[in-house]
């Protein structure tokens, strides 16, 4: 939890208003302002937090626990309070009356860049609420539910208001979470470091590995051993994507970095199998061919590329200018190199890659992306660029397929 001067300062970078300070105060220092209650329909209790260091109460073990399990593991919340002060609501009934109550929200959230309400509730109810409530419950084009006059209540203060179906719910990261329950606490748990970097070897030199492969490598390799170091986070796998009850389905890696690589470059090298794929790769002494002439690229530069025709013709490109005619199709290498179509190639280059060149290159693929897939142009001839691979001052590699 922020202390008070932490606190200060995350209001600050938010640039809060004194109305806005003062309601957030008061929600950190108050107790939970009322008791939920169980039913027929729903379990209801309590979790110990350990973000926050006290049990928060949940009203439905399938619903709000299930969001409790999001929060208390997303490290971009801060603090997260249960059943907060109630907020105002005015808004038109059905009837036409005009309903102005008090109501509690299940939770409040604060991030590392935002604060605001949270409600809970099941997809039927919520549809069925659209049909008792209608300016109450909405659900937009967005495709998301929202509550109009909880949305403008936290306007005032530059918050958010935001309901939750539990039809959002990724249950592969709630078995995650539960399955993984007891390591993130364990202090009685260690691994001897040379087990340890045993570990840390066998994930680096086969980023993709499943579970199942590296349980099978090495007998002194525990579960107990990985599910530690998955949970402490020293071991990056995507908890959203398979469950670690499927050990033949997860697959590990170093870190978040090296694992989005892995698949974007995996993606590109399976994009489709009627299609083929091809490096044009750009380094000092490699031949490519444009407008039907063959040059040598000659020089490198952070900005530009020097290339040089068979007559002796110098031209220098600015790199964004090389990149477009790549991206057209309109340049490409003298004799092209298919890629496999498989895993093999993404482990080969993130296995020789060092960790500034992944971080680099998921920066370029996130600078690429609006131009990819159905947002990227037909051209003539039809080759489409897929992604900016690992690049470093000397040598570039782009990867398109031709379809």
């Amino acid at each position: 939890m922020l202390d008070n001067q932490e606190f200060d300062n995350w209001c600050q970078s938010l640039n809060l208003s004194q109305a806005a300070r003062v309601a957030i105060a008061q929600i950190r220092s108050s107790a939970p302002s009322r008791r939920v209650q169980g039913g027929r329909r729903n379990v209801c209790g309590s979790y110990p937090s350990r973000k926050m260091g006290v049990t928060i109460q949940f009203e439905s073990h399938r619903n709000e626990l299930a969001r409790i399990y999001e929060l208390e593991n997303d490290p971009k919340v801060l603090e997260y309070y249960d059943q907060p002060p109630p907020i105002e609501l005015l808004y038109q009934a059905r009837s036409g009356r005009r309903n102005r109550h008090q109501y509690t929200p299940d939770f409040f959230v604060i991030w590392t860049d935002s604060a605001g309400w949270e409600e809970c509730k099941t997809e039927p109810e919520l549809i069925k609420l659209t049909q008792t409530s209608p300016h109450r419950y909405q659900k937009n084009n967005d495709g998301k539910w929202h509550c109009p006059p909880g949305e403008k209540y936290a306007q005032q203060f530059g918050f958010y208001f935001r309901i939750h179906s539990d039809a959002e719910i990724n249950w592969n990261f709630q078995q995650n979470i539960i399955w993984l329950e007891d390591y993130f606490c364990s202090e009685s748990l260690t691994i001897d470091a040379a087990t340890t970097q045993e570990i840390f070897a066998l994930v680096e030199n086969y980023p993709g590995l499943t579970l199942e492969e590296l349980l099978g490598r090495e007998e002194s390799i525990s579960p107990d051993s990985l599910y530690s170091l998955i949970a402490t986070g020293q071991l990056y796998v995507d908890l959203r994507n398979a469950r670690l009850s499927e050990p033949q389905q997860v697959k590990i890696f170093l870190n978040q970095n090296v694992a989005q690589a892995y698949k974007r470059i995996n993606s590109a090298a399976t994009a489709s199998l009627s299609s083929r794929i091809h490096t044009v790769q750009v380094a000092v002494g490699i031949s490519l061919i444009w407008d039907s002439e063959c040059w040598e690229v000659v020089n490198t530069g952070a900005t530009s590329t020097g290339l040089l025709r068979s007559d002796g013709k110098f031209v220098e490109l600015p790199n964004a200018v090389l990149e477009s005619l790549i991206h057209k199709g309109a340049v490409t290498t003298a004799s092209t190199v298919e890629m496999p179509n498989s895993n093999a190639k993404a482990e080969e280059i993130l296995r020789h890659a060092k960790p500034e060149d992944v971080v680099e290159a998921n920066r370029r693929y996130e600078a690429l992306q609006p131009y990819l897939g159905e947002n990227l142009p037909l051209h003539n001839p039809p080759v489409q660029f897929v992604a900016g691979a690992l690049a470093t001052k000397r040598q570039r590699h782009y990867t398109v397929m031709v379809t």
